[in-house]
């Protein structure tokens, strides 16, 4: 081997290891930083490396134990946990802990683990987009809310609340406690559908039926299975494993209902124009 050619080895080992050296530095300022910052908040001691995902096992029964642990028996008003050593979650519980973080005026990031693994299915919308182009979106949208156009929508809201109710008085009827959030949830969509798009697809009446609402809440729960698995994290990998491939597929699914009905309202405007 060449004097030149082992110069060129050693120069290239050097480089990789300088880039390792320095990316290791920055995560250990980062992490002892956010770990200082976390420490002010309750929450189930992390492992070193894996963090509390070796813990999780079902999320919801998880979610329900930290928040029966620290919310209800605590008081605390956020607890953090760690889905591994560089995924830290703070979980804000209570109005005051939320109201300091909608009032201010520091930039929102959108660009951590959470929003890109929704991407594909949400896209650059509003919800996920940034600096300029939510900025023009938002000045777009802002004009749909106004409260002289909503006025014109007051009879879906009372379908819509009227069919809720029902819903209510049907699955309490026996005395029972009922979970609200799946109820309003519908109703929030079949509002949305029939006042932004006419769309009447009896979403309520149909429930987690709905062939878009079953493809929802499988897509939710897909992401979540994403999250909890840090070999999916990387885009190649989860495209190739059975949990991305039926991911890719209901996103097309959603995709293409969103398409099918703007495209039949789009028809429809043209027609009463012409």
């Amino acid at each position: 081997m060449s004097v030149m050619l082992m110069s060129i080895l050693v120069g290239l080992v050097v480089l990789i290891l300088s880039y390792v050296v320095i990316r290791l530095f920055t995560f250990i300022r980062w992490y002892k930083k956010i770990k200082k910052v976390l420490s002010h908040f309750p929450g189930p001691k992390p492992h070193w490396l894996f963090g509390n995902a070796l813990q999780i096992g079902c999320f919801h029964d998880f979610v329900c134990r930290n928040h029966e642990e620290y919310v209800e028996k605590q008081n605390a008003k956020a607890y953090t946990f760690w889905l591994f050593i560089n995924r830290p979650i703070l979980q804000l519980t209570h109005p005051d802990t939320i109201k300091v973080l909608m009032k201010s005026n520091a930039p929102k990031a959108k660009s951590g683990a959470g929003y890109l693994f929704v991407l594909p299915w949400l896209g650059d919308s509003l919800l996920v987009s940034d600096g300029p182009k939510w900025e023009r979106n938002r000045r777009l949208l802002t004009p749909g809310f106004h409260f002289s156009v909503l006025n014109g929508y007051f009879k879906v809201y009372n379908d819509v609340a009227d069919t809720l109710l029902e819903k209510f008085a049907s699955s309490c009827k026996d005395g029972k406690y009922i979970e609200i959030f799946k109820l309003a949830s519908l109703a929030t969509l079949d509002t949305l559908l029939q006042c932004s798009l006419s769309y009447k697809g009896n979403v309520q009446l149909v429930g987690e039926n709905h062939p878009y609402v079953k493809a929802v809440k499988r897509l939710v729960t897909l992401v979540l299975a994403r999250a909890l698995n840090i070999f999916l994290y990387n885009p190649i990998l989860f495209r190739l494993s059975s949990t991305g491939r039926e991911f890719y597929k209901l996103c097309d699914f959603v995709h293409q209902f969103s398409e099918d009905i703007i495209a039949k309202r789009r028809k429809e405007l043209l027609f009463t124009i012409c």
